[in-house]
C-alpha cells in the first residue's frame, strides 16, 4: 500500500529465515542472486576443480588468468583486489580492498603451491622492504 509517496509492507514471519524467503519473495529476487555465488569461466572450472569451495582463490585465479599472463603483467594485491572486486561484485559485496587483499596472500600460497599462479617479490622505491606481485 503506498501512503504519502511511501510504500508499507507488512511481513509476518515466525524467524528471520522466513522473513529473509519472505522480503526476497516481495522483491522478485532469488537467494542466488544475492548470496555471492558467482558464474565462473569454464576452463577455471576445469583448472580449478575447487572453485565452488574456495571462491576467493577462484576469483584470484580468474583474473589473473584474464589480465596477467606473464612476469611481465605481474600485479600487486591492492591493484588485484580492485581488479576481483570488478569482476566479482557479488562475491565481493561489503568487502573492502584490504580485507581482499589480506585474503590474496592465503589464497596465492595456496594456488603457488598447486601451481597454478606464480608470486615474485619487488622492492618498495623508498624502502628495502618488499611486496608480493602476482601472475598467471
Amino acid at each position: 500500500m503506498e501512503k504519502n509517496g511511501e510504500i508499507v509492507v507488512t511481513v509476518r514471519a515466525k524467524n528471520t529465515q522466513e522473513l529473509r524467503e519472505k522480503l526476497l519473495a516481495i522483491l522478485g529476487e532469488t537467494e542466488t542472486a544475492t548470496n555471492g555465488e558467482e558464474d565462473f569461466p569454464d576452463d577455471i572450472k576445469q583448472l580449478y576443480p575447487d572453485h565452488s569451495r574456495h571462491k576467493h582463490s577462484a576469483a584470484m585465479l580468474t583474473v589473473l588468468h584474464e589480465k596477467h599472463k606473464g612476469e611481465q603483467n605481474a600485479v600487486d594485491s591492492i591493484t588485484l583486489a580492485d581488479e576481483m572486486m570488478d569482476r566479482f561484485p557479488k562475491l565481493f559485496k561489503g568487502k573492502t580492498q584490504g580485507k581482499v587483499s589480506f585474503g590474496n596472500i592465503f589464497s596465492g600460497t595456496f594456488l603457488e603451491r598447486r601451481g597454478l599462479l606464480h608470486i615474485g617479490y619487488k622492492k618498495y622505491d623508498d624502502s628495502e622492504d618488499e611486496y608480493r606481485i602476482y601472475w598467471k
